[in-house]
């Protein structure tokens, strides 16, 4: 057991330093976040000929449960397939097929790697949700378990029927190409299943079981006829919707057929072990120690180093001269595509609503930027110059004040264009914010907590895109 839990431990860690970790949670919480709307969203997602869930705890947890996963299941699976095989061509997996573990510890570890990540992606979710819907949670008591309730009982099962499928088929198949068509073909069956004999087997995401229930319920009170249809789609005017009051949390219906269809899939994990290639590559992955003597290279002992005169390498200590070399430093951490992208949005940003710049164009680029925290803020310890600038003539509060300020100037550059709504006052408070919010990342990059921040960055601009954000900071 502790050898499961450790190899599960690294390969966590493992994926959420992956690069695609943070693309991967931006896409999720913007999908996900806008698929449930904000109690004060002018749209809705989820209908029912004329009628839709009024806002409360209940609704919120059921309606986000069900579409979370939903989301979950393209996200988590284009996110965590193919890690196997990268590996495999990476030399990890050979470090792993030489250790004494088990071939059944081995694929546990996945399993339990895969679920904690999903719970990861799950968590974000449920406390995005929670802070910009805390009104409606907070309405007639504080409702926190009826919120999560929801969650337990649909998202719980479902993450790990989902960690378990993306195992095998990422141990079974090398083909990504028929991974993905085999992954499409079962999204497709199981969001088209109708029959009810097969629902509580098939229907692992909850959406048809949550429909039915809501279903039932305004066929009890004799709002719809039964042919009645359902629909996720965009409604832009929510007043045309007629509101019902929704306490249902009870999701305790489908959930011992959902634990039997996990059941079912650990068995065959199981069995898996016995057949298991063990991170097997036809090529061998340690590299041939022999070299030609053409490979070997030697230099010249005769060679002289030139060294400058002892004037010209004299450092400057102005620190205009050291806020010109790290804004030259900045420059080199953003791809051109993503320079240029930021550009026609700000431009963009002087013809466009105030609705629109405020929480669409805004937050685009304050997202498009987050490699001004990461890169800059990092670009010492990513590039090992630690000792360089230990022996630098500037002191540590020099470059830290120089780094917050460039963060903080290019921050509110980005806001220029929404300040011609905004009064002076609030354009000071705007500049406070920011240059706290570039101190914060200053201070988790040094502590090596800068992915927590990075996480916590997203989450706030992404709050802007749902209406409400989590922290106006302009």
């Amino acid at each position: 057991m502790h050898t499961i839990f450790h190899l599960a431990r690294q390969q966590y860690l493992s994926n959420i330093k992956q690069q695609g970790f943070l693309l991967s949670v931006f896409i999720f919480l913007f999908l996900a976040i806008n698929l449930i709307p904000n109690h004060t969203a002018e749209y809705s997602t989820y209908y029912i000929g004329n009628y839709t869930g009024a806002p409360s705890a209940a609704w919120l947890g059921s309606l986000g449960a069900v579409l979370c996963n939903v989301v979950l299941f393209i996200i988590g699976f284009f996110f965590l397939e193919g890690h196997y095989q990268q590996q495999i061509r990476q030399g990890i997996g050979q470090l792993i097929r030489t250790s004494s573990a088990s071939n059944t510890s081995i694929l546990w570890s996945r399993w339990l790697s895969n679920t904690f990540t999903l719970f990861t992606f799950l968590a974000l979710l449920i406390t995005t949700l929670f802070l910009s819907n805390l009104s409606v949670i907070m309405s007639n008591g504080f409702q926190l378990f009826t919120f999560l309730k929801p969650f337990l009982l649909l998202s719980v099962p479902f993450v790990g029927i989902l960690s378990a499928f993306i195992l095998l088929i990422d141990t079974s198949i090398k083909s990504r190409v028929l991974r993905i068509i085999i992954f499409i073909t079962l999204f497709i069956s199981v969001h088209t299943m109708t029959n009810p004999t097969f629902i509580p087997f098939f229907d692992v995401v909850g959406l048809n079981e949550f429909t039915n229930v809501v279903k039932q319920e305004l066929l009890a009170q004799q709002l719809i006829e039964p042919e009645t249809g359902h629909a996720i789609g965009y409604i832009s005017n929510k007043k045309d919707l007629q509101y019902i009051d929704w306490t249902y949390t009870n999701w305790t219906h489908y959930l011992a057929p959902k634990f039997i269809t996990l059941l079912g899939l650990g068995l065959l994990i199981a069995l898996k072990a016995f057949f298991f290639g063990r991170y097997k590559n036809a090529q061998s992955m340690i590299p041939s120690l022999k070299k030609s003597k053409e490979e070997i290279t030697t230099t010249s002992p005769t060679q002289k180093r030139q060294w400058k005169d002892i004037q010209s390498i004299l450092s400057s200590k102005k620190w205009l001269h050291l806020w010109l070399q790290e804004w030259k430093l900045l420059q080199k951490f953003f791809h051109p595509l993503a320079i240029i992208t930021i550009i026609a949005l700000w431009i963009g940003s002087f013809y466009a609503t105030e609705t629109v710049v405020t929480y669409l164009l805004t937050p685009a680029m304050m997202l498009l930027a987050l490699p001004l925290y990461n890169r800059f803020f990092n670009s010492i310890t990513q590039n090992n110059l630690v000792d360089l600038f230990s022996t630098s003539s500037y002191d540590h509060l020099q470059q830290a004040g120089i780094k917050i300020s460039i963060a903080t100037l290019i921050n509110v550059l980005l806001l220029i264009p929404i300040f011609k709504h905004q009064i002076p006052l609030e354009i000071a408070i705007t500049f406070i914010a920011f240059t706290l919010l570039s101190s914060i990342a200053l201070v988790s990059s040094r502590y090596r907590a800068m992915k927590l921040f990075e996480i916590a960055y997203i989450i706030l601009f992404i709050s802007y895109t749902n209406g409400s954000p989590l922290i106006p900071l302009y």
